[in-house]
């Protein structure tokens, strides 16, 4: 049996012998992703520095290269991406333009009339590593800010006002929402309100949440 094996190898070129540990090791080492056109990505990674065996300080039995105590963000782009799996994390999150429903918000204006509101937001990130890179949970991001705006600018005003200009209103909260989330790489396009009217209001109460019930306002 062994010498069946000696015989094996010694019918295989040498450079192949070296060959085949290199190519067990690369999927180990490197991984490849794909990044659809609709997406982009983030990757965590820490650089490596070299040691300068010129310094006597720098002799050891570890690696001649170790990875930079400080982590760097980089972007990825659609295509592919190739990365080192020791030292990298990589994740990728929709760039493409999408929308988020927000919950109904039960208000108050200016003058005391109880309102309920269901907004929609459009936006792109146009920043994928302030919003992925340095954001922690930017899809909570984006609907909290929303919900904020919402109420800081409803509440501001009297009911007639917001029924007579409504699509006013629209253009306010969407010009709000640019200049606040612009700092975290999300670019807004528009905010509408899906609704918006005079309402009482109940709380319909379950094991797992709660959920906002706009019934008519009783005249």
């Amino acid at each position: 049996m062994e010498s069946a094996l000696a015989l094996i190898l010694d019918k295989i070129p040498s450079w192949l012998i070296w060959f085949i540990p290199i190519a067990w090791l690369i999927p180990k080492v490197f991984g490849l992703r794909i990044v659809r056109r609709t997406h982009g990505g983030v990757k965590f990674t820490n650089i490596i520095c070299w040691r300068d065996f010129s310094k006597r300080s720098e002799w050891s039995l570890l690696p001649p290269f170790v990875p930079h105590e400080d982590a760097s963000v980089l972007e990825i782009k659609p295509g592919v991406c190739i990365y080192n799996k020791l030292l990298t994390d990589i994740e990728l999150y929709p760039t493409a333009r999408q929308t988020t429903n927000l919950q109904y918000q039960a208000l108050v204006t200016k003058d005391n009339r109880s309102i309920a509101v269901s907004t929609i937001i459009t936006y792109e990130v146009a920043d994928i590593v302030k919003a992925y890179g340095e954001t922690w949970g930017v899809e909570d991001l984006i609907k909290d800010t929303s919900l904020a705006k919402v109420r800081q600018l409803l509440t501001s005003m009297a009911y007639d006002d917001i029924i007579k200009n409504q699509s006013q209103i629209d253009d306010d909260l969407s010009v709000e929402l640019k200049m606040e989330l612009s700092r975290y790489g999300v670019e807004v396009i528009k905010a509408y309100f899906t609704d918006l009217a005079p309402s009482g209001n109940t709380f319909f109460m379950n094991s797992e949440n709660s959920n906002l019930i706009p019934m008519p306002e009783n005249n």
